[in-house]
């Protein structure tokens, strides 16, 4: 290799202090961040050591409590804690140096990724008793998490490519004592070797382009269902009537998605009709100053969301208690419906119909909106500190359109 085992070592970083970012947008994320809570974690970073096929790719994170107290950190789908097949990593190409000590011209765009969007509520997730949604680190213990990344990046080129977080996994949520969220920043850093990344070898053999795709979300026993009376008769055949708008959902799972999508189509058609108007401080407390190619972003999400509650699938196969859907943004029409949502009302903040508008905009041919920003305070201050991320944050387009409490 000509990378040597320096490059295999892990990296860590501090996460008591915050580094400079290389992301775009993550400063919009710091704005968020009013206190770490004094605590002292630390981050490190390990991909598989060579890589000859993304349809088989991992990357180990561990993290490390050095601080004096335990914590209880988010299982933030989009944080390093979570399995989830978000956008949790970029890999990024780093040139060669040749015996002339020149670079090589190797392409500078990072491998390109397909990841699945999740809705989650940080205040929602930390209210609930249940151990599965968050993580305890004792003093001086740790916690390894390997993720699958299987499918979701294309690489450019062969050679090595650095592996950094995204702006969205820079940060770990930390429920307090009373339990309030503290901001912890995660930067990556080598310490004294600045600049050096943990790094993924790609040799000259290697296939760059998954073949397989992103065919699972990466949390065991999503988007497989295994019918309880199949199992029970064994290899006897069962014959499962469904309706083809429903997947894996329970008669009274059916009626109260049949009880929200009417609330969504409602919000939809009030959305466009806002946005044909005079805009006021509706819309500038969720999308931010008013510009003309914002505006029109926005415009042109909810004319693509016109009728289509009506036309989406649904699957009620996931039972995360902490997540209120995901979708595959390539993979229209199908919304996987979460536990969360169950508990939420049919209409109103973070209801039902909401959600159904929200993940509607993650879809490509509709909106292709990330989550930039959860709930209705991290929607705001986006709104502020990065109105061209809060026109493409999926939360800021719900809130929008349930508009509770009501502005003009």
């Amino acid at each position: 290799m000509l990378y040597s085992s320096l490059f295999l070592a892990l990296l860590s970083a501090s996460l008591s202090a915050a580094a400079p970012s290389t992301h775009d947008h993550a400063h919009s994320l710091r704005a968020h961040a009013t206190r770490d809570g004094g605590h002292s974690l630390q981050l490190q970073v390990k991909p598989q050591d060579d890589m000859n096929d993304p349809d088989d790719l991992t990357v180990a994170a561990t993290i490390i409590n050095n601080g004096s107290k335990a914590v209880k950190i988010l299982n933030d789908p989009n944080s390093v804690l979570s399995t989830w097949k978000t956008h949790t990593f970029d890999f990024v190409a780093i040139p060669s140096v040749g015996p002339d000590g020149l670079k090589s011209k190797a392409s500078s765009l990072p491998a390109s990724v397909d990841a699945i969007r999740v809705k989650y509520n940080p205040t929602v997730a930390a209210s609930l008793e249940d151990s599965d949604v968050y993580t305890v680190l004792q003093p001086g213990e740790s916690k390894t998490i390997v993720h699958d990344l299987s499918g979701m990046y294309n690489f450019h080129t062969v050679g090595s490519y650095g592996v950094r977080l995204t702006a969205a996994a820079e940060y770990l949520r930390v429920v307090e004592d009373d339990g309030s969220i503290s901001m912890v920043p995660a930067a990556l850093s080598a310490g004294s070797e600045t600049a050096t990344l943990a790094l993924l070898s790609i040799p000259s053999t290697a296939t760059l382009t998954s073949r397989k795709g992103l065919v699972n979300a990466g949390k065991p026993g999503l988007d497989v269902f295994v019918d309880p009376l199949a199992a029970h008769l064994g290899s006897r055949m069962v014959r499962r009537v469904e309706d083809p708008k429903f997947k894996n959902c329970t008669a009274e799972q059916q009626s109260a998605i049949n009880e929200a999508i009417p609330f969504a189509n409602q919000y939809i058609e009030n959305a466009n009709q806002y946005l044909n108007g005079t805009l006021g401080e509706r819309y500038t407390t969720w999308f931010g100053a008013q510009m003309e190619n914002r505006t029109e972003i926005v415009k042109g999400h909810y004319a693509n969301l016109t009728g289509m509650p009506d036309k989406f699938q649904f699957d009620c196969s996931c039972n995360q208690p902490d997540t209120y859907a995901y979708v595959y943004p390539n993979k229209f029409p199908t919304v996987y419906f979460c536990g969360a949502f169950w508990r939420a009302p049919a209409n109103g903040t973070d209801s039902k119909a909401g959600t159904i508008v929200h993940e509607g905009t993650h879809f490509t041919n509709i909106g292709s909106t990330d989550d930039y920003a959860y709930g209705q305070s991290g929607a705001k201050d986006l709104a502020k500190s990065d109105p061209d991320q809060g026109v493409m944050n999926a939360d800021s387009h719900e809130y929008f359109s349930e508009n509770n409490p009501q502005l003009d």
